[in-house]
């Protein structure tokens, strides 16, 4: 989504031919979605807010600093990229044996040097398979207290200062035009905060009704 000034507001939009011609969402998407950005930041704040008050920043930090949902992750990936060097070299094996047996070289190089491709490409995957290493509780107390009082910063941010905080809690928002809801993640990284100390958390995710706010309409 882009950014449009209208009518003293400022709106994201997703128009149309923007997406790829054979996207599935082209199939029941307005010419131009529109949604108001002050409209959504209020309710993110305020969810922000929570997560982070006195009352509520004890299980958030908890919530974040569960390591099951990080590892799972990068095992996921990482077994993928296991499968797809196990099913080149497999190729790569019959190919050879098939030269052996008295198959023409030249017609099976191609299907060779793709297989070998695809083990290079696959192994250099495993290298870099996300590397951040899981913060700790005490790392994630130590990030909160660096961004100060949530609620405070909140009212007193500007577009630039909820920039840069929404950064740091490494924010992102799906929005679902059609049931007129957002749903938002936070995945704070040490790294925005502190940049000599990288780390990665659990991802938190809510989801905002915005059925009722007149920048859920697409015009």
């Amino acid at each position: 989504m882009e950014g449009s000034h209208r009518s003293q507001a400022t709106f994201y939009r997703c128009r149309a031919r923007s997406l790829a011609p054979e996207s599935p969402a082209l199939q029941d998407h307005p010419a131009n979605v529109y949604l108001r950005e002050d409209h959504l930041t209020v309710k993110i704040n305020s969810w922000i807010a929570r997560l982070f008050a006195p009352a509520h920043i004890r299980r958030t930090v908890e919530e974040l600093a569960d390591a099951d949902e990080l590892a799972g992750r990068i095992e996921t990936q990482a077994q993928s990229f296991r499968r797809c060097i196990a099913a080149a070299e497999s190729t790569m094996e019959r190919l050879r044996r098939a030269i052996e047996v008295g198959w023409d070289p030249e017609t099976l190089t191609e299907q060779y040097n793709a297989a070998a491709a695809d083990k290079r490409a696959a192994e250099v995957g495993l290298k870099v398979v996300d590397p951040v290493p899981q913060l700790t509780a005490d790392d994630i107390r130590t990030m909160v207290t660096q961004l100060g009082d949530m609620a405070k910063a909140l009212d007193l941010a500007d577009r630039h200062d909820f920039a840069e905080l929404y950064e740091a809690l490494g924010l992102t928002i799906a929005y679902d035009h059609r049931l007129q809801v957002a749903e938002v993640s936070i995945t704070p990284a040490l790294r925005g905060v502190k940049k000599c100390v990288r780390g990665q958390t659990r991802t938190l995710t809510t989801r905002l009704d915005l059925a009722f706010d007149p920048a859920g309409r697409t015009p």
